[in-house]
């Protein structure tokens, strides 16, 4: 078993949807990618911003759903963070990827630096959909049997 991340661009309406339905098999853009908890994407607002790291920003993460039986979720992303994603300046890009690291027991050190600049990108990509579009930026967490455990990629 493994543990899949996925990022989807979503209504928040679209939550039971998105919980029952496997993403790569509806029309939302999305990308999937290792564990990044919601620590982690605090810790890249802080970084964008230029601010130092406040735990109470945990608090704007909103779980929209949670399985007891599968331990699958969906956190919606804060609107503040997918506006900082959004306008995030190429030039602000090696700053923020230089001091992206650990936070909070997580590591982020096992991850190729071309991985976390694919990661960023892409977060940066679906958070400009996200305000185009008027949705949400959604985390979704499940667990993925033997054969989906293979495709853990980036899209």
């Amino acid at each position: 078993m493994k543990v899949v991340y996925e990022f989807v661009v979503a209504d928040r309406a679209d939550t039971q949807l998105l919980a029952q339905s496997q993403v790569d098999r509806l029309s939302l853009p999305y990308f999937r990618c290792f564990g990044l908890d919601p620590v982690n994407l605090a810790t890249l607002y802080f970084l964008i911003n230029n601010k130092p790291y406040c735990d109470t920003y945990l608090q704007q993460f909103a779980v929209l759903h949670y399985d007891d039986k599968t331990c699958g979720y969906l956190v919606e992303m804060p609107q503040s963070l997918c506006d900082s994603l959004a306008s995030l300046a190429s030039q602000q890009l090696a700053r923020v990827l230089e001091n992206w690291r650990e936070k909070e027991g997580f590591s982020l050190s096992h991850w190729h630096d071309s991985f976390k600049r694919n990661v960023l990108l892409n977060l940066v990509e679906l958070s400009k959909e996200c305000r185009d579009r008027r949705q949400s930026l959604i985390l979704k967490v499940r667990i993925a049997q033997h054969g989906n455990a293979a495709q853990i990629t980036l899209h």
